[in-house]
């Protein structure tokens, strides 16, 4: 019976030792969530310490494309402009003129004290797409505009409209110094019949002496 008390006591000795090692090995769970373990410090093998971070997600912003209701027309003043700002402020005009059948352009014409210009402007974009430089001699009819005294494009084209009716379009106008020294706006319209009618208008008054 003495030696039963004694293994009694050593077996329950080695029970408590098992469990207290036990104990002391037991792996600790990693209660951290997925986004928080990301941006835990993580140990490199040199022993300095590197902060991951998330990756974040970068939207891109796409500019839409400028649709063709956007784009208008650049108006013969800012052609206008355009041509003067290309041979200079002295430049005199001889004639301005608009084209509208096929790609709508406006057309200047000029004089320098050598040379006569000519340019074409794209009445939707601004862009020159034509160029003329001719030298003149002392024959040369030079004779331009005083545009501060002639009226507006668009009142002879007003004009020119009224009188030939709801139905018709302008297709071209032109203002110039004609043959008798008078500056004059000539419009040519068309219809969806094809008919076709030209107004001339003398640019100082907005006087209509011809129409056909």
């Amino acid at each position: 019976m003495r030696k039963s008390g004694i293994y009694t006591a050593v077996f329950a000795a080695f029970l408590m030792t098992t469990t207290a090692f036990a104990a002391d090995v037991t792996p600790s769970v990693n209660t951290q969530t997925a986004d928080s373990a990301i941006q835990a410090p993580v140990q490199k093998k040199n022993g300095h310490k590197a902060e991951v971070q998330k990756k974040k997600s970068v939207k891109k912003e796409v500019t839409p494309a400028p649709s063709q209701t956007q784009i208008k027309d650049v108006g013969y003043e800012s052609a206008l402009a355009l041509f003067r700002s290309y041979y200079g402020d002295n430049v005199r005009i001889k004639s301005i003129g608009y084209e509208g059948k096929h790609r709508p352009y406006y057309e200047i014409t000029g004089y320098t004290e050598t040379a006569k210009k000519e340019m074409k402007v794209l009445a939707e974009t601004g862009e020159i797409i034509a160029i003329k430089t001719k030298e003149i001699d002392g024959n040369a009819d030079s004779r331009t505009l005083d545009l501060n005294k002639l009226i507006k494009p668009e009142v002879a084209v007003a004009g020119a409209l009224k009188k030939a009716g709801d139905t018709f379009q302008v297709a071209e106008w032109e203002v110039e110094i004609e043959k008798d020294g008078h500056p004059y706006y000539e419009v040519e319209m068309i219809d969806d019949g094809g008919r076709d009618m030209k107004v001339t208008t003398e640019a100082l008054t907005g006087k209509i002496v011809y129409a056909k």
